[in-house]
């Protein structure tokens, strides 16, 4: 079993002033061995696994700001779960079928003192399998 552990951290504050999560997104997984890319970045490529399990955890770089995942448009071969849990929204899938490299969409929740927004990022799965060394 693969387990990975997507961790996104938004720029809560730039997303309220510019209106998009471009540039104010930074994604890092723990998949990194296994052929992820783009730690750091908006643009994040999750390397996943057949059987394996991928969950996702959403923090602002900013204490008084609000974040919340409110959707994932995942491929037919994940089967998704939303969880609550200590009071934080993480959302869990598992890969059920054979994992291609593709995109998917994340939709997030973003607000402070009253304002809110939501807006979509679309992040990319790599199979391990389909990696080229």
């Amino acid at each position: 079993m693969h387990d990975v552990l997507v961790k996104l951290y938004v720029d809560a504050l730039d997303v309220l002033q510019g209106g998009r999560l471009d540039g104010a997104i930074f994604g890092f997984d723990n998949a990194i061995v296994a052929g992820s890319a783009g730690m750091g970045t908006d643009r994040l490529v999750t390397a996943i696994r057949p059987g394996g399990t991928v969950t996702w955890a959403l923090s602002s770089l900013e204490c008084e700001a609000y974040v919340n995942i409110v959707d994932l448009a995942l491929p037919a071969w994940m089967e998704v779960d939303h969880v609550r849990a200590n009071g934080r929204d993480y959302w869990q899938a598992r890969v059920i079928g054979e994992p291609v490299a593709t995109t998917y969409d994340v939709t997030i929740e973003v607000g402070r003192y009253g304002r809110r927004r939501s807006e979509e990022h679309t992040s990319e799965f790599q199979s391990h399998l389909n990696l080229v060394c």
